[in-house]
C-alpha cells in the first residue's frame, strides 16, 4: 500500500513539474506563431503594395540622380547646372512622351522652376490634394535620401497617371527644399499665389531606408492611414523638409511631412525595393485621402 502512494506521489510530482512547464512552453509557441504569422503578413502587405511600382525603374532612377546628375543646389556653379539636369530629368520622365503627363513649369523666385503635373479630378469645385517633392539636394551632404525621395514622388505619379481621382492631384516638384541656404518661404509662397489653396499638402522626404511609411506631423494618424505600416507622430528632428511643413502650416495649410526615415534605423542605406514599397503606400494613402475629403 504504502509503495502505492509512493509512486502515486512520485507521479504527482513529475505531473506537477511537467504541467508548468508545458504550458510555458505552449505559450512560448503560441507568441512565436503569432509574431511569425504577423511578420508574414507584413511582408504580404509589403509585396502588394510594391505590385504597381517598378523597382527596376526605381532603380534606373537613383543610378541617373546619383551617378549623372549629383549634387544640386544653388551654391556652386556645377551643383546649380546639376540642378538643371534634375528638373529636365523630372520633366523627360514624366512628359508627354513617357509618363503622358502635360507638364507645367511654374517662374521661381531664382531660374530654376516648379513643375507641375495634375490628375483633374471630374468635377471642377472638387478639392485640391498637393504632393510636394524638392529636387535639390542639401549643400555638402550625400543626395541619397534626397533623390530617394525625389525617385519615390516620381515613382508615385507615374503609377497614378491613369486613375480617375475623386479629387484634383497635383504633383509639385520643387527647385528649393533641401537647401538651407535657398529661397524656401518664397518658393512656397509662389506657389500659394499661383494655385488653389489645397485641403492637405504632403511633402515627401526621404524614403527607402525603412520598408514603413512614418508621417512626421500632429495627427498624422487617421483612418486613411490604416494597414499601411508604422505611421504616426514621431518626436524626431528632420531637415529643412520639417521647416517646409512647418511653413506651410504657419500659412494656414494644413501640411504633412512624409517619410520612411525613422530612429534606430541606418538612414544612408537607400534600397529600391524599399522606396517600391513606401511608394506603393503613398499612392494608397493618396487614393484614400482623395476619396475622404470628396465625401466631405
Amino acid at each position: 500500500m504504502s509503495k502505492i502512494l509512493v509512486n502515486r506521489s512520485k507521479w504527482l510530482v513529475v505531473c506537477l513539474t511537467l504541467i508548468p512547464l508545458w504550458l510555458a512552453l505552449s505559450a512560448g509557441v503560441a507568441v512565436w506563431w503569432s509574431l511569425r504569422d504577423d511578420d508574414q503578413q507584413e511582408r504580404e502587405r509589403n509585396q502588394r503594395f510594391a505590385l504597381e511600382m517598378s523597382e527596376q525603374r526605381i532603380s534606373e532612377d537613383l543610378r541617373k540622380l546619383g551617378e549623372m546628375v549629383g549634387e544640386r543646389h544653388t551654391g556652386e556653379q556645377s551643383s546649380s547646372k546639376n540642378l538643371t539636369r534634375a528638373a529636365a530629368m523630372v520633366e523627360g520622365v514624366l512628359g508627354p512622351s513617357n509618363t503622358g503627363y502635360l507638364i507645367e513649369r511654374i517662374v521661381a523666385p531664382m531660374e530654376w522652376p516648379i513643375i507641375r503635373v495634375s490628375l483633374p479630378a471630374k468635377q471642377a469645385n472638387a478639392p485640391h490634394l498637393w504632393v510636394l517633392t524638392p529636387y535639390d539636394s542639401p549643400r555638402d551632404q550625400s543626395t541619397a535620401l534626397a533623390d530617394s525621395a525625389l525617385a519615390a514622388a516620381i515613382a508615385a505619379a507615374q503609377t497614378m497617371a491613369k486613375d480617375q481621382a475623386p479629387c484634383h492631384i497635383h504633383f509639385l516638384f520643387v527647385p528649393h527644399g533641401n537647401e538651407v541656404e535657398a529661397p524656401v518661404r518664397q518658393t512656397m509662397e509662389r506657389i500659394q499665389s499661383l494655385m488653389k489653396s489645397p485641403s492637405a499638402a504632403f511633402i515627401i522626404g526621404p524614403m527607402g531606408t525603412s520598408p514603413q511609411l512614418l508621417a512626421l506631423s500632429p495627427n498624422a494618424a487617421s483612418s486613411s492611414t490604416q494597414a499601411l505600416g508604422d505611421l504616426g507622430s514621431h518626436q524626431w528632428l528632420a531637415s529643412n523638409l520639417e521647416n517646409l511643413a512647418t511653413t506651410y502650416r504657419s500659412m494656414g495649410i494644413p501640411a504633412l511631412w512624409v517619410t520612411s526615415r525613422r530612429e534606430g534605423v541606418d538612414n544612408n542605406t537607400i534600397e529600391a525595393s524599399h522606396i517600391a514599397i513606401t511608394a506603393g503606400k503613398l499612392v494608397e494613402w493618396l487614393r484614400r485621402c482623395a476619396r475622404l475629403e470628396a465625401v466631405k
